[in-house]
């Protein structure tokens, strides 16, 4: 009998690459969302109130009602994977 053994090509490295350029992408893409709406805002403008400066209506915008709902679906897309792999 042989033995099926996984492809030389997938290492733990490579894993742990394609997993932070993942993790990258999906934090780039949550700062573009966090600036995309009725009231568009530029990223330099979303970055600032993310850290506490810019125009207090920015901040307010950003941090009380977009912020949460990217939190939140990031939450739910990580329960979809989760369940997908049970």
């Amino acid at each position: 009998m042989t033995t099926v053994s996984a492809p030389a090509r997938f290492t733990a490295r490579r894993a742990l690459l394609v997993g932070a350029a993942l993790l990258t992408l999906c934090a780039a893409l949550a700062v573009l969302a966090l600036g995309l709406g009725a009231v568009p805002t530029p990223a330099r403008d979303v970055l600032a109130a993310l850290t506490g400066g810019g125009d207090a209506l920015i901040r307010q915008l950003v941090l009380d009602l977009r912020a949460p709902r990217i939190g939140v679906a990031l939450l739910c897309g990580a329960m979809f994977a989760a369940s997908g792999t049970i």
